[in-house]
């Protein structure tokens, strides 16, 4: 961030007066020791750390669909309309600017093929790694970009995000390019211009974008730069996004779930941003920026608006539905801290380097394997249907949505009687007895798959 850049970029001298700007706040000093990287170096450097891991994403690109992209296609991209993303919401499956960018390709092809799905959240994670490699890169230096760049890409959640049909890589780049714009040092009219169309494309993705503006107006809060121009940018942006997503939003209110304390929320968002032993090296480089800055209020400010909106929704609010991913956009912030911490101490450039080997080599194992056999199933279903066979479910059938409707939902195991064919997913928060079905059923299950689905035949 900028309060970050000033601080990084200030001469270690002690004795030095910090020259001022005319509000007061420190000016900007270069540091011969890191030179701000040119743009053809820091692309070229973006250019390599998206290289290096596009291979990765690629991994199991095809594979079926997981049970909330099955929802998110079967119900908000294979409709009628590119507005039926924009109208309705189940269980915050849809990141509605998301969906209504994949129906128009789905529109535009007539192919609902998984690959294609998956291009754009894939061209959303590139260019979150670029656009953050290039703005450390310029501020920090070459190499604090790439360390900053090397951790986002190679953040195992965030690969799985590159390539699933959600919108959290979508959202992510929207947070990442507001800050950088909010950041330049020499305003713009077509700046402010960008700046209102991502906070809207992040809202419009997702509500948890609006957490992302709250902090960077804490920050230029603190910092005494929140202009009536910053703050009719930042109004217009999330009414325009609230405007777009107005009716998904309202199915989510109308859906709420109720409340409930998730005491791992603050250990899943910990492993987030620092997954496994590769905490052992991005914790200390995140400590050393923090202590380093601890007197610049504006990232003390917005590390203190993230820090009590999260408490609050922890604590007070306590929704059904809360997840470390909500808070996606916390992974840049690491990544920033890690790029000014290369910038103050040249040997963090091998401890973070570290960080990202351990995590590739620690946290990758399976990646891209298929989680579920549905799309195998559904072709079961359906020749069982086709056969003229009647087939019921049993459990979460969502994760069929994509692929076949051609059955019907059995409420209880003597549902089953009148069925030739059951199917069962076994899921944690729905899961019918095995012994219970067989003695239904009396037959061994035909099918079975990682994500358990299996299939009883007469």
């Amino acid at each position: 961030m900028r309060g970050q850049a000033d601080v990084a970029a200030a001469p270690a001298v002690a004795s030095a007066v910090v020259p001022r700007r005319a509000d007061g706040s420190p000016a900007v000093i270069a540091d011969p020791r890191a030179p701000a990287a040119s743009w053809t170096v820091s692309w070229l450097s973006a250019a390599a750390v998206t290289a290096t891991m596009l291979p990765v994403y690629l991994l199991g690109f095809g594979r079926n669909y997981g049970s909330d992209e099955a929802v998110t296609v079967a119900n908000f991209i294979k409709t009628p309309s590119p507005l039926d993303a924009l109208t309705r919401q189940i269980v915050n499956n849809n990141h509605p600017l998301l969906s209504f960018l994949d129906h128009l390709v789905f529109s535009a092809t007539g192919n609902d093929s998984e690959v294609v799905m998956r291009l754009i959240p894939l061209l959303a994670a590139v260019a979150a790694i670029a656009i953050l490699t290039v703005a450390c890169a310029r501020r920090f230096g070459v190499l604090a970009g790439l360390c900053a760049g090397a951790y986002l890409a190679s953040n195992p959640i965030f690969a799985l995000w590159a390539q699933s049909v959600r919108g959290y890589s979508l959202l992510l780049l929207c947070a990442i390019a507001s800050s950088v714009l909010l950041l330049q040092r020499r305003d713009a009219a077509w700046k402010g211009v960008a700046y209102v169309v991502a906070v809207a494309a992040g809202v419009a993705t997702n509500v948890f974008m609006v957490p992302v503006v709250v902090c960077e107006a804490a920050y230029l809060g603190a910092r005494r730069e929140l202009s009536s121009r910053w703050s009719l940018r930042m109004l217009a942006g999330v009414c325009v996004g609230a405007a777009l997503s107005l009716l998904p939003i309202l199915d989510m209110g109308a859906d709420y779930r109720g409340s409930l304390l998730s005491p791992s929320f603050p250990i899943t968002v910990f492993e987030l941003d620092f997954p496994g032993i590769a905490a052992a090296a991005f914790v200390p480089l995140v400590l050393l920026t923090t202590y380093r800055h601890r007197r610049d209020h504006g990232v003390v400010a917005a590390l203190l608006a993230l820090l009590a909106m999260m408490a609050g929704l922890w604590l007070v609010i306590r929704p059904f539905d809360l997840y470390a991913r909500l808070f996606c956009w916390t992974l840049p912030l690491i990544g920033v801290a890690i790029a000014a911490a290369v910038r103050a101490w040249k040997p963090a450039s091998v401890v973070a380097m570290a960080g990202v080997a351990a995590v590739l080599l620690t946290q990758y194992a399976g990646f891209g394997a298929l989680e579920e056999a549905n799309l195998q199933v559904a072709a079961v279903i359906d020749q069982a249907h086709a056969d003229g066979l009647r087939v019921c479910g049993l459990g979460d059938m969502s994760s069929f949505d994509a692929y076949t409707h051609e059955f019907s939902e059995a409420t209880s195991l003597t549902g089953l009687r009148e069925c030739a064919v059951a199917v069962a997913v076994w899921l944690p928060w729905s899961e019918p007895d095995d012994h219970a079905i067989r003695q239904v059923l009396p037959v061994e299950p035909v099918y079975s798959a990682t994500i358990p689905i299996s299939v009883y035949r007469r």
